[in-house]
């Protein structure tokens, strides 16, 4: 396989030679012949330019500077008229990543027509800019290409350009004729069309085509093609330099046929776009063939940068990157995909089926590749990211055992426009939402209008989704499922559609847009076809008349106080939406709220007989959400408009418009607040007068009846209301005021409720869409929040339990905020507001819901315990469940709430887990692992591999491989040596805890080249090392890191996923501390050896004065290292955290006396003859091996003795002689006596004390009685005692809990690396023995119990249970229309995953379903006895 290379021509005799620009211009680079080229044509060779090679690219450097610009002529001319049609035309369609371009091929005629997608829909933030967007939208029938050209067979040369206008988009090319039109056998092609780029004034669209080729879409794989390509480019290829700059070279000058092509096309932007003539057109070709993609950068913010162009086939993934700064392609490296496919496709070429395009094509969409893997009723679901070659994402779901499935059909995905959401599905009924963020599944429905399933696709900015099926009687059916705003389900069919047949060829998708093109080249907008079929089957239904509402002083008007916490007098304004005999229905707007109240009259029966007692009760409430500290009279909502009309419900139609005015600018008032809300005031009344406004702007709100018919929105309302009155709680001054305010939040709290028992899976997309989890949790519905986690205590013996909330922290709109300043303001403390090192900006759920309630007692942070308890108890089938738990854990240990985070490290989800059914354990162990026995190893962590393997040889990853084969045969020899006993049983699991130890640390990539190379290198071994983040910075550290900073117990040590955590990192950072601990043994080692020379004060040699010279300078040299090294620690930990750990202390002592030893050292050294000049020595010395200079303890006798023969008296004193080099008076001058002397300490022998007269020995010695008497003498009885396992718990604790906090100090240093260094993995997997792990979880089943259960039984909220009430039968709030407990699958709890068959399921659904009607026949009796009672007193 080869590619040509980008060149470009130098003509010595341009006009614009002094331009210092240089350009790039391909021409079809292919070797030629050089001997056949005429050298009077071409001049002398050395003009023919200069020849730059790389191992993949061959490059020609021009100075015709800004050719195309300056160039008055066209370089290409562009043909007026049409050719004759070779063959019936055969037209396919694809279209650009961000869908404005489309491109249509004639695979027949190879006719190519560039378009503008003139039905582009975009990803809009605001659904009016949606609708604005969909009236001005031109039509297809009008548009025509902005570029047309026609490409040669073989060689895929462009052989013409025709002009646009022959094209009207009309189902074929204009005054066109035919030329013996006959049906070949029809070749395979491949082509896509990139992004407009913009580069500098150019608009640049890139198009390729591949020309398929049997063998690159069928096995065996080739293994060195790639070679070939660098290889290849070795040659030096020549040009002539009078070759004219056009769009392609002769045939005849080209020794091979090309197989992919990449055509540069330059627009002019003139209102539309046109090509560029005046600029040639490069081509770029290869010799290998496949799918054709083009690949964006994503992550950045202008997703228009192309990155690379990738080809797939049989072989792998070829990658060919593209260079912006001189628009060229390079072909960089093959990848390899994933197991699970080549073992797929190997089966395919081993069985002589059908090739893998197919196969590939359903694995492609934009630029994901999916690849799906089904094992043991697992359904496991990995999304690679093409533009990094990466895993984005792994998806899975367990199937129910008794599920069969009896027909298949290919599978299909698309993934949402904002790259949150993926939607997949095998092709029979049901379809599957995931989110991308941590793989779990948001809802399972299935379609029983359908059969198969052939597409699908997110449209109307995300929010539907459009499903291509076939019904039972295999016609094509059309989908849209109103995901978020309705739930509605719409179908419709189409009469001038695609076959299934054309899906792949002629059918383009992305991002929301979706066309197709008939064989005759005609593009029209499926979605337009579709909205357009969808309102002419609309009901011809009349809508009511709406009028101007006039107030009836016939109507009966409740007096209700809609907004207790509102002090001051206050206008409200109401209007009677129902008023009959039976009931009345209330609309109210007040300040802050809108509110419609309800109530039931009956003359006939005592208010406790009617409804709610004949009270009125609340049926729909809307909030502003105003700031708090901006609410006042001038702010209020005003009426812009109300009308209403007649309708057989209960509740009348009505559009009603209020508006009011907020500050502009975000942010709190600090200074003169009283003076500038008097300027906003008047400018509110300016404002109202039609003036102009600066600091307020207007805000305005249209509500319909349909808000509360619909449900949905009335129930998003609900909640944002109970986060709105409990900002407000405040203010309530009294207890009428606090009542009132209870009862609304028990009405909403109600209505919330009820919706979720009746519409679970709308409630839960609602959260999906809107987050209302963040309302409630701001709202302090505790009770709320505990029945969406966990249902009612009884919920899990009547039916199974459904899922309706998931953790995530991505947004839906991704440039707005996760919470405002006013969602926290209204809560915090004075003593908050004033500590703003304190001010933390909470990401998700988790961390607001622990940051809302800091400073609480324990018993009243019972939603923190609801979280965790919920999310740890899914965590055991998919660690995505704490993703955000991962996050918030910091917050935990900062607000000192760590007994929440006990309690989670012992959940169960850290030991057992059921992430790899879908897998082979030993698939997913490293080799080095595997062959290792694993007996004296608890734990043991590894990265997973979450790239595609590329087999670009570097030299560095030889060396790696060879290491690792070389470790691996080595583990052999060790394990197996003299070892007959087998491998232990291996458990593989993974942290529960996504992205934990991923920071946000800046990255830069290294550079690879000698002098950065030098520069690293003198780096790292002179120049201590700084901190890459500042104090106020650590924040960007990961979550690991900082729970390392707050935590302050070994609770967290205690458990298996810490200690892989650890183990994981701790490879890494302790290369550093022993290269410091290194530094540190050197300096020892000087000054060590500067001591003994001055101990011996003999005169010295010339070669040993050098070496005590060059001792000095690296001495000096590692003092200051070492004591820069701490400084910086000072300065970035601060005093309190550095001198609270004792090892800092004994740092700065183990470096600053050493350094004040050795000064007065060198002032006695003397570079003639050393320490000669030393006489004595001016201090003693402690070690008792040399005591010559230390004065012994002299014991002396004295008395008298009698001779007995003579009676004779003599005065006698004895002196004892001793002798420091005799080991029976010093045992310390000979090493084995020194042993037996210091064992003999326990007993109390101090032989060096009672001879020796030194204070040192007497510290000396105390420091002794302290380690071997004190600490020693314990061991032994602990050991002794049984407590010995214990002992050694907490010493491993402290061990990891030491090098915990190395590894979060290294991670904020600078990092010197020599080659690119992957970030850290969001998953980090490990392995264990499968007893340490069983052991684990029985030792700690005790504490394993609800996290909430101790403190809920001691929270001062008030219990609540939800219930049905009298008032529910006459609510406006109907839910008889049930359709989806039948239509959308249940996602269960894991703890009752598969536990009940379908037969039981009928069985319970029969018994609850008779239950029913006993309870209906109950009513119906004892209201006929109660109607029976009350005639009876009547009659009385």
């Amino acid at each position: 396989m080869s590619i040509s290379s980008t060149s470009t021509i130098y003509n010595p005799n341009s006009p614009y030679e002094n331009e210092n620009f240089v350009d790039s211009q391909e021409v079809n680079f292919v070797k030629i012949d050089t001997n056949k080229i005429d050298k009077t044509d071409g001049g002398n060779k050395d003009n023919n330019g200069i020849l730059e090679r790389s191992h993949t690219t061959c490059t020609i450097k021009s100075r015709y500077s800004r050719y195309s610009r300056y160039q008055e002529k066209s370089v290409f001319d562009i043909q007026k008229e049409d050719d004759e049609l070779e063959r019936e035309e055969d037209y396919q369609i694809s279209i650009s990543q961000d869908g404005k371009f489309v491109i249509t091929f004639d695979t027949a005629n190879l006719r190519i027509k560039v378009y503008k997608n003139v039905d582009h829909r975009s990803f809009t933030a605001k659904k009016r800019n949606s609708q604005q967007n969909f009236e001005q939208r031109e039509s297809w029938e009008e548009n025509k290409p902005i570029a047309y050209f026609k490409i040669n067979a073989d060689y895929l040369t462009i052989e013409k350009f025709y002009d646009n206008n022959l094209d009207n988009n009309n189902g074929g090319s204009s005054n066109t004729r035919t030329k013996n039109i006959g049906k070949l056998k029809k070749d395979r092609w491949s082509f896509d069309i990139s992004n407009m780029q913009n580069r500098n004034n150019d608009k640049i669209i890139f198009v390729a085509v591949s020309h398929i080729v049997d063998d690159d879409m069928r096995g065996p794989k080739k293994q060195n093609d790639c070679k070939l390509v660098k290889k290849g480019f070795k040659k030096e290829n020549k040009i002539n330099d009078n070759v004219k700059l056009n769009m392609s070279v002769a045939p005849d000058k080209v020794k091979d046929k090309k197989s992919t092509a990449i055509y540069c096309l330059m627009f002019i932007e003139d209102g539309n776009y046109s090509i560029n003539k005046k600029y040639p057109v490069p081509c770029y070709f290869s010799n290998v063939s496949g799918i054709s993609k083009f690949v964006q950068d994503l992550d950045n913010t202008n997703q228009n940068i192309l990155k690379k162009f990738v080809l797939l086939n049989y072989s792998g993934i070829y990658d060919f990157k593209y260079d912006n700064n001189w628009i060229n392609f390079s072909f960089n490296e093959r990848f390899d995909y994933p197991k699970s496919v080549e073992i797929e496709l190997g089966h395919l070429h081993k069985n002589n089926l059908s090739d893998c395009m197919n196969k590939l094509l359903t694995c492609l969409y934009n630029q994901y590749f999916l690849v799906e893997q089904y094992k043991n009723n697992v359904q496991a679901l990995e999304v690679y990211n093409l533009a990094e070659m990466k895993l984005e994402t792994m998806a899975k779901r367990v199937e129910k055992k008794d599920k069969h499935i009896r027909r298949y059909n290919k599978n299909t995905f698309s993934i949402s426009k904002q790259k949150l959401q993926l939607c997949f599905t095998r092709g029979l009924q049901s379809i599957k939402l995931y989110f991308m963020e941590n793989g779990l599944e948001i809802v399972s429905k299935k379609f029983n209008e359908i059969e198969k399933i052939y597409s699908l696709e997110f449209i109307n900015n995300d929010e539907k989704l459009l499903i291509i099926g076939e019904d039972p009687e295999e016609k094509l059916k059309f989908i849209i499922w109103d995901l978020y705003n309705t739930g509605k389900v719409e179908t419709t069919a189409l009469d001038d559609f695609l076959t299934i047949e054309e899906f792949d060829t002629r059918l383009a998708r992305t991002s929301g847009n979706l066309l197709q093109v008939n064989y005759k080249g005609k593009v029209t907008s499926v979605l337009k076809n579709i909205e357009e079929k969808l309102k002419r089957n609309e009901s011809k239904e009349t809508n009511n008349i709406l009028r101007i509402y006039s107030k009836d002083e016939n109507h009966r008007y409740f007096d209700k106080c809609i907004e207790p916490w509102v002090v001051d007098d206050d206008e409200t304004h109401s209007y009677c939406l129902c008023d009959n005999d039976d009931e009345t229905l209330q609309l109210v707007i007040g300040r802050s709220t809108v509110q419609i109240w309800h109530q039931i009259k009956d003359d006939s029966k005592c208010k406790d007989e009617l409804p709610n007692k004949g009270e009125p009760f609340l049926e729909y409430i809307w909030t502003n959400g105003i700031p708090i500290d901006q609410v006042r009279k001038a702010t209020r909502l005003r009426i812009k408009e109300f009308k209403y009309g007649l309708s057989n419900n209960v509740l009348n139609d009505f559009k009603l418009k209020v508006y009011w005015y907020e500050r502009v600018q975000d942010g709190k008032i600090k200074e003169n607040e009283e003076k500038i809300m008097m300027m906003e005031d008047i400018e509110i009344e300016n404002g109202e007068a039609g003036k102009k406004m600066e600091r307020m702007g207007r805000k305005e709100k249209t509500i319909l009846r349909q808000d509360i018919n619909d449900k949905v929105s009335a129930v998003r309302h609900a909640c944002k209301a109970l986060e709105h009155l409990n900002k407000r709680a405040k203010y309530l001054v009294n207890y009428v005021s606090k009542h009132r305010y209870e009862e609304m939040v028990a009405y909403i709290n109600h209505i919330i409720w009820r919706f979720i028992k009746y519409k679970p899976n709308e409630y839960k997309l609602l959260d999906v869409r809107h987050n209302v989890m963040k309302n409630l949790i701001l709202g302090d519905c505790d009770y709320l929040i505990k029945f969406i986690l966990f249902g009612n205590n009884d919920d899990h013996k009547k039916e199974k339990f459904i899922i309706k909330h998931i953790p995530r922290s991505t947004l839906w709109k991704k440039h707005r905020s996760f919470i405002k300043e006013d969602d926290l303001n209204p809560f915090e403390k004075e003593d908050d507001k004033s500590n703003e090192n304190d001010k933390i900006v909470p990401t998700n759920d988790m961390e607001l819901a622990i940051y809302h309630c800091k400073g609480r007692e324990l018993k009243d942070t019972i939603t923190v315990a609801y979280l965790l308890e919920y999310y740890s108890q899914h965590a055991r089938n998919n660690t995505g469940w704490m993703s955000t738990v991962s996050k918030a854990l910091p917050l935990l240990y900062k607000y000192n709430y760590d007994d929440y985070a006990r309690k989670l490290f012992r959940k169960e989800c850290f030991a057992e887990q059921d992430h790899f059914s879908s897998q082979d354990p030993y698939d997913i162990i490293p080799e080095e692992h595997i062959v290792r026995c694993n007996r004296d190893t608890n734990f043991r962590a590894f990265r997973p591999i979450d790239k595609l393997q590329s087999d670009k040889d570097k030299f560095y990853k030889w060396i790696l491989k060879l290491f690792k084969s070389f470790e691996i045969i080595t583990f052999k020899f060790v394990e197996n040596f003299d070892n007959d006993l087998g491998k232990p049983p291996i458990a593989l699991r993974v942290v529960p805890l996504p992205e934990f130890t991923v920071n946000k640390i800046p990255r830069k990539r290294v550079e690879n080249n000698l002098m950065k190379f030098i520069v690293n290198i003198f780096w790292m071994l002179l120049i201590p090392r700084w901190y890459k983040i500042s104090r106020n910075e650590k924040n960007l550290l990961s979550p690991f890191s900082k729970v390392i900073r707050y935590e302050n117990n070994d609770d967290m040590y205690d458990n298996p996923a810490t200690e892989a955590v650890i183990d994981f990192l701790w490879r890494r950072a302790r290369n550093f501390f022993l290269l410091l601990f290194l530094r540190y043994l050197i300096f020892s080692l000087c000054f060590c050896y500067v001591s003994w020379a001055y101990i011996n004060y003999e005169v010295a040699n010339e070669g040993f004065r050098n070496i005590l010279v060059v001792s000095f300078a690296i001495f000096y040299y590692l003092a200051f290292y070492l004591l820069v090294t701490e400084m910086i620690q000072l300065c970035y930990h601060g005093p309190r955290k550095y001198f609270g750990a004792i090892f800092n202390i004994f740092d700065i002592i183990s470096t600053v006396i050493p350094t004040i030893v050795m000064t007065g050292l060198y002032m006695n050294f003397q570079f003639a003859d050393g320490f000669g000049s030393v006489t004595t020595l001016d201090t003693q010395f402690i070690l008792l091996n040399n005591p010559e200079h230390i004065n012994p303890k002299v014991t002396s006798f004295s008395g008298q003795a009698t001779n007995a023969q003579t009676d004779e008296t003599f005065n006698v004193k004895l002196q004892s002689d001793f002798n420091p080099r005799d080991k029976n008076d010093n045992p310390f001058s000979y090493i084995l006596t020194s042993i037996e002397a210091a064992y003999f300490w326990l007993n109390g022998n101090w032989v060096q004390r009672d001879t020796f007269s030194f204070w040192a020995v007497d510290v000396l010695s105390l420091f002794a009685s302290i380690f071997f008497v004190t600490i020693l003498q314990n061991m032994l009885i602990a050991f002794m005692g049984g407590v010995y396992e214990e002992a050694a718990t907490k010493g491993r604790q402290a061990l990891l809990r030491y090098r915990a906090n190395q590894i979060a100090d290294y991670e904020a240093l600078h990092h010197i690396h020599f080659r690119h260094q992957e970030p850290n993995p969001r998953n980090i997997y490990y392995i264990g023995q499968s007893k340490n792990f069983v052991e684990w979880y029985k030792s700690r089943k005790n504490d394993q119990g609800e996290i909430y259960k101790d403190f809920e039984e001691k929270s001062t909220i008030i219990k609540h249970a939800f219930n049905e009430t009298d008032y529910d039968k006459v609510s406006i709030w109907k839910f008889d229309d049930c359709s989806t407990t039948t239509t959308i699958e249940v996602a269960e709890s894991p703890k009752e995953e598969n536990s009940v068959s379908k037969n039981d399921q009928k069985v319970i659904l029969n018994e609850i379903n008779e239950m029913k009607k006993l309870r209906d026949n109950i009513d119906f009796i004892i209201d006929q006895l109660c109607n029976k009672f009350n005639l009876n007193n009547n009659n009385k």
